[in-house]
């Protein structure tokens, strides 16, 4: 098996599919890992795969501005449906307004996708969170064919910005590109969600997918916000960092050398603000283009400077990555198709496990008693 680069390295960014003038590349998943193969009896060697592969050709960027930001939109309504602060949001909002394009992940027929809009209906089906690796499909040529007439927001993991950088770069085609890299922990393979999902919901159709409500960690299917303050099975396996592929366990991103025009994350351990961190978010403005996309919000925002020592330091993903935990791991990989996703966490976490089920009972036991009274 011939691979773009390093086996079981490969961060799913498609820059090399798209590249690729004759189709030979294709991404194969497992459970633990995606591979970029090469079809060696059509490809000609023209090596334009490895000329934009993140994993080949890196180079690290360094932010033009050291300054933290903490923030969040002033309209209470449109901050009440973000994760954190909203500004993902808002600046997308100001995008579709000024007739541009914006580009995230949604949810649609039972997948993550990327998404390409200039519709503000749609606006909506970016919001969240997405704790899952998200399908980029084709989404870099469609950017490519609209790009140089108008602009375009891409907003996603730091290994997917950089990845469409590196494409659009190819075609000297970067002019009208702004991009939010969002500060992540590590991202799972679609298949590991959907056997937590399909165990857990046998064949109930999913229409909608939360992955948490304020601060709390818990997945929230078609809008039943019962079990809300549970942690589910699926988020505790995110929350320990089990379920990542394996890319993610030596991430070139996870520091402040961002590469995004803006990052932004939960503004986790900020004491000096009146609101509470779970609608706060951590603004990193990296680029002069940063600092535009920041103007162009300015007054439907609240801005600080955090405390960038404090915020640093209690978010993980800006230190280093997540430390692979290798035994577990491998059990709960090696036996993926022979035992359910439940049973997997409550053997390699039995006491966070049983410490939900206990709550979950709880809660069902207060629900049945008020009913009754």
């Amino acid at each position: 098996m011939k691979t773009v680069c390093n086996k079981n390295q490969c961060t799913s960014c498609t820059a090399c599919i798209n590249v690729c003038p004759l189709n030979c590349i294709t991404l194969i998943n497992t459970p633990t890992c995606t591979n970029a193969v090469i079809n060696e009896n059509t490809c000609i060697n023209c090596k334009q795969c490895y000329s934009v592969c993140q994993q080949v050709k890196f180079q690290q960027h360094k932010r033009k501005n050291d300054t933290i930001f903490i923030g969040y939109v002033k309209d209470n309504n449109f901050l009440s449906k973000s994760s954190s602060g909203g500004i993902a949001a808002i600046i997308a909002l100001s995008f579709i307004k000024n007739g541009w394009f914006v580009c995230g992940s949604i949810f649609r027929n039972g997948s993550f996708i990327h998404y390409l809009t200039n519709k503000e209906e749609d606006l909506d089906l970016f919001r969240g969170s997405k704790y899952v690796k998200s399908s980029l499909g084709n989404i870099f040529k469609a950017i490519k064919n609209i790009i140089s007439k108008t602009k375009v927001l891409f907003i996603g993991t730091p290994c997917q910005v950089y990845g469409l950088q590196q494409y659009l770069s190819k075609f000297n085609l970067l002019k009208n590109l702004y991009t939010i890299d969002l500060i992540c922990h590590g991202t799972p393979q679609q298949m590991v969600l959907e056997k937590f999902l399909k165990e857990q919901y046998n064949n109930q159709k999913i229409n909608s997918i939360q992955f948490r409500e304020g601060f709390s960690k818990s997945l929230i299917i078609n809008g039943d916000k019962k079990f809300s303050r549970i942690i589910d099975p699926y988020s505790l396996a995110f929350q320990f960092g089990l379920i990542f592929t394996d890319n993610c366990y030596s991430c070139k991103f996870s520091n402040l050398y961002r590469v995004g025009d803006i990052s932004l994350g939960d503004a986790i351990g900020e004491t000096s603000s009146s609101k509470s961190s779970n609608k706060l978010s951590l603004i990193l403005p990296n680029t002069i283009r940063g600092e535009e996309l920041l103007k162009i919000i300015d007054n439907f925002i609240y801005i600080s400077v955090g405390n960038s020592k404090e915020l640093v330091a209690n978010n993980h993903s800006l230190n280093k990555p997540f430390l692979k935990p290798l035994k577990d791991r491998n059990y709960f990989f090696n036996n993926f198709n022979k035992k359910k996703f439940k049973q997997l966490i409550r053997h390699i976490y039995p006491k966070a496990y049983y410490r939900q089920m206990i709550k979950k009972i709880n809660l069902w036991l207060k629900d049945k008693f008020s009913k009754h009274n």
